[in-house]
């Protein structure tokens, strides 16, 4: 957690931003607790009020500490990729569940057809979303 710690205040730092509780806090129940709701994490913030959690949020997704996730048509907060390994994701879009997808050839991918458009990438992002399993199945019954 420490490291989680001195990485936000190096990010908000270097944003000219203060090192705030109510920042801190957000950060480290995303860290904790991992993706989740705007009201799960106002409810595992119980010591910062809720505009303040809002305002935190606002902030670090301003600033790329932290991402929205979305959903279908909501959204959920997670770390962005400077306090967490990237990763890309699939996701369902019934149920909100959401999984690590790494895959090497996947990553080779992307380098070839960077390679192949005479593009240099600074980053990307994958999210696959659709209907897990689970989902689908309900919806037979």
């Amino acid at each position: 957690m420490d490291r989680v710690t001195e990485r936000l205040q190096n990010i908000l730092r270097n944003h000219g931003l203060s090192f705030t509780k109510p920042r801190i806090e957000v950060v480290k129940t995303l860290y904790s607790y991992g993706l989740q709701t705007m009201n799960q994490l106002i409810s595992r913030t119980p010591n910062i009020d809720r505009a303040s959690v809002y305002r935190a949020v606002s902030t670090l997704e301003k600033i790329g500490a932290i991402e929205r996730v979305t959903l279908g048509f909501k959204y959920k907060i997670d770390l962005s990729e400077e306090f967490k390994p990237h990763s890309h994701h699939i996701a369902c879009i019934k149920c909100g569940r959401r999984e690590d997808l790494n895959n090497s050839k996947l990553e080779n991918l992307i380098k070839e057809i960077s390679v192949s458009a005479d593009f240099e990438p600074v980053s990307h992002k994958l999210e696959l979303l659709g209907i897990c399993k689970n989902c689908s199945t309900k919806n037979i019954a």
